[in-house]
């Protein structure tokens, strides 16, 4: 990770079956662009699920949560830039505290 009072940037990599948790949720736009692998973002706050692939990448705006997860048999590499700043002057959320909302697939059976 590399950061300056304008930009943080750095790579995350995933081991298969693993994602990060708490959702972040960060003072600045954060973009990530998928190295290798296949990224499963999930938006906690409206149950938006987006699967990003290899040579994709997703923007992910201020004050969006957000938590990922790699559900394949691949280690997951992510190139991640956040501008213009990482944290608010409280720092990094500690826990999540909004209502989690999970979206049902096709006719909810």
């Amino acid at each position: 990770m590399v950061s300056s009072d304008k930009l943080t940037f750095g790579i995350y990599q995933l081991p298969p079956g693993a994602s990060f948790y708490p959702p972040d949720v960060h003072a600045g736009d954060e973009v990530y662009y998928i190295l290798k692998g296949t990224l499963t973002v999930l938006n906690p706050e409206t149950g938006q699920c987006i699967e990003v692939n290899q040579g994709e990448s997703i923007l992910l705006p201020k004050g969006a949560a957000h938590m990922g997860s790699n559900f394949t048999a691949e280690e997951l590499s992510i190139l991640w830039a956040i501008a213009p700043q990482i944290w608010d002057d409280d720092g990094a959320p500690l826990e999540y505290r909004g209502e989690m909302k999970l979206l049902k697939f096709g006719d909810g059976r």
